[in-house]
């Protein structure tokens, strides 16, 4: 049979484990600007899956959520380190002294509302719609762009990409005019690129030329055309020959 059950489990359960406080819920104070938690601590390393799931819901509303998207700015450009060539943040001088930089300014200052750039601190950016969103891309200057390109493609680190990688790699970060012709220049101008990289196109064929016809066939070029439909005679292709001379074409029907 099933064993006799204890006739007192608080007796049980002093004996064994001593005397153990109530459990007591949490409770939310809330005021009118913050919300604070206030809970008593718990005696035991037990935590039930109802407990830890309102745990987690309290700290989730307590918390804020501080974070921020944040699209491309000066902040999250490459700064200058060792080796690099190309510091972002003289950028700033560089624009104030652009005439592009200058006519966009007052294009702004005219009309900021319906504009392609926009100006953030003195530092003037190309926009660019991408569906819902809007893109802002960091404006270079010409005398910036030789710099820019140094870092991002003759250093040993930069790989000496191609044009398609290169370009990937600075479109969502930067803009100035003719943008793909000056990156194709650079790459193309690059020596270390010529002398050592290979060439994956299939080479062209040779070409064999052939010599103009001194007089009447002496070339000649024949198709063999067809199937057409079939005569009363059985003839459903045709053998054509042109003299390259003269421009004679004789046709002659054949059944086959």
């Amino acid at each position: 049979g099933y064993p006799r059950q204890l006739e007192d489990d608080d007796e049980f359960i002093e004996r064994d484990f001593g005397d153990i406080p109530a459990i007591q819920q949490p409770t939310i104070e809330s005021t009118s600007t913050n919300y604070q938690q206030v809970q008593t601590h718990m005696v035991g390393a037990v935590v039930t899956r109802a407990q830890a799931k309102i745990n987690a819901q309290l700290n989730s509303s307590t918390i804020p959520d501080t974070s921020i998207e944040e699209k491309s700015s000066i902040d999250d450009q490459p700064l200058r380190e060792e080796g690099h060539e190309f510091d972002v943040l003289a950028i700033e001088e560089a624009q104030k002294i652009d005439k592009l930089y200058q006519t966009k300014v007052l294009e702004i200052q005219a009309n900021p509302i319906k504009h392609t750039y926009v100006l953030e601190n003195g530092i003037l950016y190309k926009l660019f719609n991408c569906g819902i969103s809007t893109r802002k891309l960091l404006y270079v200057p010409p005398t910036m762009v030789k710099q820019l390109l140094t870092a991002y493609h003759d250093v040993p680190w930069a790989a000496h990409f191609g044009f398609h990688r290169t370009y990937w790699k600075l479109k969502d970060k930067y803009w100035w005019p003719d943008m793909k012709t000056t990156i194709k220049n650079h790459i193309h101008s690059c020596l270390k690129c010529r002398k050592f990289n290979i060439d994956r196109r299939k080479a062209p064929g040779l070409l064999h030329p052939i010599e103009a016809p001194g007089g009447p066939f002496q070339l000649i070029g024949i198709d063999y055309t067809g199937p057409f439909p079939i005569t009363p005679q059985g003839n459903k292709y045709v053998l054509a020959i042109t003299d390259y001379f003269t421009k004679w074409v004789i046709a002659i029907p054949l059944p086959n």
